[in-house]
């Protein structure tokens, strides 16, 4: 009995540390963050420069809709990061009619930071994009299972302001979009 529970013991402890090295190396990769962004204009890292020139985007549709897109960095907005698979399972949870101006204003601002628009190209996007990061910290992270319930938990004054943000990154991607 206690040969097996020595071996319990060993068998946690590896995993324990294996688990820790994994969250390490994963929080020390590169991630598209507002911060890192659109904040400066640092050169993306290597291999993330999807558009030419970094005052014109893709489209959420570019990014969510097109299967074979590669993310070539995860994102991060509003405090959580999402790899491609995670942003799909919501692209593919809301697309069947939730209209939720959160959803729109999550995947309009994702296409920005995974194009690698940078915050000079338009002081109001940024504020938007600011705006909308900042309220996203407050909530939990958006996976497809808690969808309607996010959407309530926004105030009608902040879902009109989502709106106009989703509106206003939509109409400024159509007139900036990448060739």
């Amino acid at each position: 009995m206690k040969t097996l529970t020595k071996l319990n013991v060993i068998i946690v402890s590896a995993l324990l540390i294996l688990g820790c090295q994994k969250e390490t190396e994963q929080s020390s990769a590169p991630t598209a963050t507002l911060d890192n962004v659109m904040q400066s204009t640092k050169t993306p890292p290597p291999g993330y420069v999807p558009c030419k020139g970094k005052c014109c985007a893709f489209s959420q549709g570019y990014w969510f809709a097109k299967p074979n897109v590669v993310w070539s960095l995860p994102l991060t907005l509003g405090g959580n990061t999402y790899t491609k698979a995670e942003g799909q399972a919501i692209w593919d949870a809301v697309k069947g009619g939730n209209n939720s101006p959160l959803f729109k204003a999550f995947f309009q601002g994702s296409a920005l930071i995974l194009s690698g628009t940078a915050k000079e190209c338009s002081d109001t996007i940024y504020a938007d994009m600011v705006w909308f990061d900042n309220l996203l910290r407050g909530l939990p992270e958006i996976t497809p299972y808690n969808l309607d319930k996010l959407a309530s938990k926004i105030s009608e004054s902040d879902q009109a302001r989502l709106q106009e943000i989703a509106g206003r990154i939509g109409d400024w991607i159509d007139q900036n979009h990448c060739d």
